[in-house]
């Protein structure tokens, strides 16, 4: 059972707003340090990133939890929204804080 108030290391996908597509995000930890003796001297750093952005892993857990996929997923996604925003401006994947309109997304055919 998932603890909705701990947020897990892992990759995720969340929308920013209705109807809006897919962004990537991941939560991470940045281990703290330890001395010689292998004894923490500071915590860990958890981190997050939504679409390429940090953000607060406990803020966006929520948003998250339920929507796990693999890295491949996760760097694909990343990528394909990195293409978008430097090729194709126009594409829902180049502004995702903006719900799609279908009316004004182009045609595949």
């Amino acid at each position: 059972m998932v603890d909705m108030n701990t947020p897990e290391v892992g990759f995720y996908k969340r929308k920013l707003v209705k109807h809006g597509p897919f962004v990537a995000a991941r939560i991470y930890i940045i281990p703290g340090d330890r001395n010689e003796l292998g004894e923490l001297e500071s915590d860990d750093i958890w981190c997050c990133e939504v679409d390429g952005e940090q953000r607060d892993p406990w803020d966006q857990w929520t948003w998250l939890t339920g929507n796990e996929i693999t890295e491949a997923q996760y760097n694909y996604m990343r990528a394909s929204a990195d293409w978008d925003r430097e090729n194709d401006p126009d594409s829902p994947f180049a502004n995702p804080k903006q719900p799609i309109d279908i009316s004004k997304t182009k045609s595949l055919f």
